[in-house]
């Protein structure tokens, strides 16, 4: 029961955030320490281990942190749940003079080649207890930091989800 009321919880938050405007507060900070904090939050077991790289001389700049969390909170949840059996999930940041990266590779089943244009539509799901908006919610707020989401995959080999995030921002917020 306590898993439903989870479950359900996480459905009615991923509505009300589809259904609102959600205008980032954006806060300089270091990308590095915050994944690290994130992939803290997640248990590590014999079965599913995170290889975490981290670029040493990546730049600090703003990002909205809770936005930004439920962004790589889902898409690490999303490669946990493509590696039942367990697997390893790669993470790595780097950047270049005008973007940071943050490359989240799983070893899981993969995406299907004819879902791969659908993932991000609002309620698509391939997933029994899904809904369909959390990838949607991941690119919604990816663009609102003027980056992108990129998805590439290969069925039984794993999937690559690429963020990219402006390290630089004008006074409206737009690079």
């Amino acid at each position: 029961m306590e898993h439903e009321i989870h479950r359900a919880n996480g459905i009615i938050s991923d509505l009300l955030d589809f259904s609102k405007e959600n205008v980032p507060n954006f806060v300089t900070d270091d990308l590095n320490v915050f994944l690290e904090q994130i992939v803290s939050g997640f248990e590590s077991s014999a079965a599913m281990q995170i290889d975490l790289q981290l670029d040493e001389n990546l730049p600090v700049f703003a990002f909205d942190h809770s936005q930004m969390e439920r962004v790589f909170n889902n898409l690490i949840q999303n490669g946990r749940q493509a590696m039942p059996e367990g697997g390893i999930m790669h993470i790595r940041t780097s950047h270049d003079d005008s973007f940071v990266q943050v490359a989240i590779r799983d070893s899981g089943h993969g995406i299907a080649e004819d879902d791969l244009a659908k993932i991000f539509d609002p309620l698509f799901t391939t997933k029994a207890s899904g809904v369909g908006l959390g990838l949607s919610i991941v690119k919604d707020w990816v663009e609102k930091h003027h980056g992108s989401v990129e998805v590439s995959s290969v069925v039984d080999k794993g999937t690559i989800f690429t963020v990219q995030l402006p390290i630089q921002r004008n006074e409206e917020g737009s690079v």
